[in-house]
């Protein structure tokens, strides 16, 4: 099996990238307990990024249900 290297980025530098706002970058670092430069790979970041964007203001983790 071949051993595949992965790229990791510091957060600030992928929030620069994807040119993702200061409010949602920070609202990301809290949902996701990250602090100031973390390196993660690039689709963990746009996985966190969307998943914040979509999740319920109310912070529910499943649907209200009636």
């Amino acid at each position: 099996m071949a051993n595949k290297e992965t790229a990791y980025m510091s957060i600030e530098e992928l929030r620069d990238k994807y040119k993702v706002s200061d409010a949602m970058f920070e609202g990301v670092k809290a949902a996701k307990k990250w602090k100031s430069g973390r390196q993660v790979e690039e689709n963990e970041f746009t996985k966190a990024v969307e998943d914040f964007e979509t999740a319920p203001i109310d912070g529910r983790k499943e649907e209200a249900k009636g």
